[in-house]
């Protein structure tokens, strides 16, 4: 600011670095000479004593307002990632669950291969194929897609589908019409 008065003179002042931070960036003030003269005013005008250091009071507040703000936010994190770890456990314990009861149920029904859609042209075992199928979910305790229980017959016989559809025989090596 520029000298007002007759005698106004300029003068050095050390401060905290941050005490300048807050007065120009939060206060909204052009320069710390204004904000020393806004605190000056105030106490003369008011006639009544001012907090010396009123930025101070300012900072805890901040500091607490981004403390809460971090443990908030820290707390929201954590429950997302303990949302996520409770959700790949559901899904590992499912994946579990479904394919020890399928296994279960191949070695039940050693002809299993015949059941798949795929290999029964005819659907002659597409009602066994349907009871396994259900009696799958019912033994892993969840809902089983039979698409689902084709893959963990290929992964546990470890064999690869050879329908007809990809070379004209089924499983067994009979021709069939497509």
């Amino acid at each position: 600011m520029k000298p007002v008065f007759p005698g106004d003179t300029r003068t050095s002042v050390y401060i905290n670095s941050r005490m300048l931070f807050l007065a120009k960036e939060v206060l909204g003030l052009k320069n710390f000479s204004e904000f020393c003269e806004l605190c000056l005013e105030s106490y003369v005008m008011s006639e009544k004593p001012i907090d010396p250091h009123p930025i101070n009071e300012y900072v805890k507040e901040l500091s607490a307002r981004i403390v809460r703000d971090i443990r908030s936010q820290t707390l929201l994190i954590s429950e997302n990632e303990a949302a996520k770890l409770e959700a790949e456990e559901y899904r590992l314990n499912r994946e579990t669950a479904v394919k020890n009861a399928a296994v279960r149920v191949f070695l039940k029904h050693r002809d299993f291969a015949r059941y798949i859609p795929e290999n029964d042209p005819g659907f002659e075992y597409l009602d066994q194929f349907e009871r396994a199928v259900s009696e799958i979910s019912q033994l892993a305790g969840h809902d089983v897609d039979p698409a689902e229980v084709i893959r963990i017959y290929y992964q546990e016989t470890k064999t690869k589908p050879v329908g007809s559809r990809e070379t004209g025989e089924d499983v067994f090596g009979r021709r069939v019409l497509s």
